[in-house]
This record gives structure tokens, sequence and C-alpha cells, in this order.
């Protein structure tokens, strides 16, 4: 897997774990924007994106080359991210 420059943006003020049921929308969270070098599932327009963010372990979304925030948390939970897909993908 290699990593590609992609912009992600956070429509949903993710970054600080809202959602989008959980703000204000007669008052939205201001977008932010971030140019990221991301493994992206499915390569530059693929449909999941994961990289690290001012130190934080991020997730986005993906549809043709556009990228949406879905959240970020410790880096140190990667290592439990990864052990759990590796659980399902056992299922499969």
């Amino acid at each position: 897997m290699t990593k590609h420059r992609i912009k992600v943006y956070d429509y949903h003020d993710a970054w600080h774990g809202s959602s989008p049921t959980h703000y204000d929308k007669d008052d939205p969270p201001e977008v932010r924007e971030m140019e990221v070098d991301a493994y992206c599932a499915g390569g530059r327009e693929g449909v999941r994106a994961y990289f690290i963010y001012e130190n934080s372990f991020c997730v986005a979304h993906g549809d043709d080359g556009h990228w949406w925030l879905v959240g970020g948390m410790s880096p140190k939970w990667i290592d439990e991210c990864i052990q759990a897909m590796m659980e399902l993908s056992d299922e499969r």
C-alpha cells in the first residue's frame, strides 16, 4: 500500500468528536481542510483513508476522490484497530 496526497474536509467538527447530528444546524462549525499524506483503501479515489495529523490517528471516508473526516484518536489505538480489522478479516 502506498501513501497518497489527499485533501480531507471536516464538515461536522469530527476533529473534536462531533458528528452531523451533534451540532447546531443554525450555527454549523467552520469547515476544516487538511492536506495530508494518507494510506487509502482503494487508492486516491478510494473509500477509506488512514493518516496521522497533529499527533492524532485519523480516519476519513471517501467517494471518487472527495474525502471527509470521520474522526481522530490517540495513535496509541492503532495497534488495537489493526487487530480488530484482522479479526474481522478472519470472519469473512
